[in-house]
């Protein structure tokens, strides 16, 4: 192995340069290329020996036509029967959204009788107040009413 220096002139550092090992890597990596292209060209010709294809480009034509609709009328099938199946559970999710709509107008029309219920409830409450508290005599109140009234801790 020779090595020689070659001074950069940029700068005044020196590298090592092997130039006949450079120059025998390029002869090997070139004999290995030819020996790899004769390897693939003598497998080439071993798998296509005894086929002698002759086909024009009407039979090419003719073939692909074939095949494209055979391959049309298959994706025809399967896209009908991906249709079938989605316009299906179309309609069972459209028959759960009716359903949820019917509850929730169910729903407010019962929110709406409560809410009416309680307001008219609230309203008799203060009405029973006030006549109660206007007919009671002065000193009375409703505490001494058993039905309104809490046991005290002695009566327990």
């Amino acid at each position: 192995m020779s090595s020689t220096k070659k001074k950069n002139s940029s700068n005044s550092i020196t590298e090592p340069v092997f130039k006949t090992e450079i120059f025998s890597l390029r002869q090997e990596i070139k004999a290995v290329k030819r020996n790899l292209k004769s390897e693939i060209r003598e497998m080439f010709l071993e798998a296509t020996s005894g086929f002698q294809i002759m086909l024009n480009e009407q039979d090419i034509k003719n073939d692909l036509k074939f095949a494209t609709k055979n391959e049309l009328q298959e994706f025809r099938e399967e896209f009908q029967t991906f249709k079938e199946q989605n316009l299906t559970m179309l309609d069972q999710i459209m028959s759960e959204l009716k359903a949820v709509r019917e509850e929730l107008v169910t729903g407010g029309y019962r929110q709406a009788t409560h809410s009416d219920q309680l307001a008219d409830h609230e309203t008799r409450i203060t009405t029973l107040e006030l006549a109660t508290t206007q007919t009671l005599p002065p000193g009375k109140s409703l505490a001494g009413n058993h039905l309104l009234s809490r046991p005290s801790p002695s009566d327990r």
